[in-house]
């Protein structure tokens, strides 16, 4: 038994074209779609990087300075003290140590400021603010650092933050190197 159909046979040119150039519309929505998404990723994964690499530079001071008995923060380093220093291109340095490799920055910098202390701060509480900008100074992520110092609450010591030299602002380092300077043991 055969079967024949009756009417058309096949498809025309022009049923051809235009079912190619609806396929053809569809994909291009869909390639826009893909790269739209995947820009973003790109951009998200950015941030999240930036905010990684701040924040472990932040619990890293915090952790070394909670239990310290002296913490100065200047434009010079204290003797006898470990250090950590933001310098002027944005490396950050412990005790003369590169954190980070130089392929890490990429064009960024951490810069590390010390907020104006307030009146009615205690005296054992440090505060700082550690960036991360790009080349040209703008702002990629931004985290505090309050940490109550233990054994500097103890003892009734107090930190010391040492002031720009134009007496206007606290440290700041980008425009100059700035060092957080602490001592674990003594007076």
């Amino acid at each position: 038994m055969s079967y024949k159909m009756k009417g058309k046979e096949g498809m025309t040119t022009v049923e051809l074209l235009a079912g190619l150039m609806i396929a053809l519309i569809l994909l291009g929505a869909g390639t826009a779609v893909f790269f739209a998404a995947s820009g973003s990723f790109t951009k998200y994964a950015e941030q999240s990087e930036n905010q990684m690499i701040t924040d472990s530079v932040c619990r890293l001071i915090s952790d070394k300075i909670t239990f310290a008995r002296y913490v100065s923060v200047g434009v010079e380093p204290e003797e006898e003290c470990h250090v950590f220093q933001f310098s002027e291109n944005g490396h950050v340095l412990l005790d003369g140590e590169e954190l980070y490799n130089d392929s890490f920055y990429h064009d960024k910098k951490l810069v590390c400021s010390i907020p104006e202390n307030e009146n009615d701060a205690p005296a054992d509480v440090f505060r700082v603010t550690i960036k991360m900008e790009d080349g040209k100074g703008k702002s990629l992520y931004s985290s505090d650092i309050v940490v109550k110092l233990v054994n500097v609450g103890i003892s009734g010591g107090k930190i010391r933050y040492i002031m720009n030299g134009d007496m206007k602002k606290y440290v700041d380092s980008s425009d100059q190197a700035v060092y957080i300077s602490y001592r674990e043991e003594g007076p």
